[in-house]
């Protein structure tokens, strides 16, 4: 027996369906009764049918306090006279409770549908919210990098690192090379220990960074030579002015035939 069955639609009126009528006027209330009870016996069996066996019609009769051949005598007039019962390949049947499960099957794919376009919709709008999170949090990071307070950073490291101002090249290059794929943390690290090992030179300690498990560290050099090409001038306004370093530096920022500090950090070419 099916334990998925707990209750089934019963009719307010059953009594003034005429095949109904049939059958009490025939047997009375017990008759009623039994015919009742096979009903909830067909709605708990797995397959809705129960066989026309002896042992059915004794436990029917053992649960409605009545004999065997009265069960036996129901069943028939409820198959042949009321057709309220239908029998066939050896076993019995309602029509109405078949057509309730199909009703309920019914429901219950709907309902199902309507469950899973519920929980796409909500998919899609947790998506949208997290998009619309995203792109905030891009936007206030490009605003970090885009504030004054950004740039006033960048002529710190500079004037610290390499006593002058930089150029806008040169905040570019910090931004887009060391600050935006390392972060300011680390940027200042990399500055700082730029500064104690004499770098004299931005492009030269650009050149000099490698990734190591994904992480930035300045190159040791062989010969500990860390300043790269002098300069031949420098303006003392720091503003790098005809500075052949800044030449170079415009030069290869043009032409960028190099891997950026984001691209090794990612590997991409």
């Amino acid at each position: 027996m099916s334990k998925e069955s707990f209750y089934f639609p019963h009719d307010f009126e059953p009594t003034s369906d005429p095949k109904m009528q049939a059958l009490i006027g025939e047997y009375g209330a017990v008759g009623y009764g039994i015919f009742w009870r096979i009903v909830e016996m067909l709605h708990s069996d797995e397959n809705h049918k129960l066989p026309m066996k002896q042992y059915i019609f004794i436990a029917i009769a053992k649960q409605m306090l009545t004999d065997v051949e009265q069960i036996q005598n129901v069943v028939k007039y409820c198959i042949e006279v009321c057709e309220l019962l239908v029998e066939s390949d050896g076993f019995m049947y309602s029509n109405r409770v078949n057509r309730n499960f199909d009703k309920r099957a019914e429901i219950s794919e709907k309902r199902s549908i309507a469950g899973k376009l519920g929980a796409i919709a909500k998919q899609n709008l947790a998506n949208t919210s997290k998009e619309k999170k995203n792109k905030i949090k891009e936007n206030k990071i490009k605003d970090i990098y885009d504030t004054p307070a950004a740039s006033q950073n960048i002529q710190t490291l500079m004037i610290r690192t390499f006593g002058r101002n930089p150029t806008i090249p040169e905040q570019e290059l910090i931004q887009n090379e060391f600050i935006r794929p390392f972060g300011w943390e680390t940027t200042y690290r990399l500055f700082k220990e730029a500064s104690l090992k004499g770098f004299k030179k931005l492009i030269t300690l650009r050149d000099s960074i490698e990734i190591i498990n994904n992480k930035p560290h300045i190159k040791e050099r062989e010969n500990g030579n860390y300043q790269g090409n002098s300069r031949k001038t420098q303006n003392n306004n720091g503003g790098g002015g005809d500075d052949p370093g800044e030449r170079e530096l415009l030069e290869r920022l043009k032409n960028r035939p190099y891997k950026s500090n984001s691209e090794r950090l990612t590997g991409e070419v």
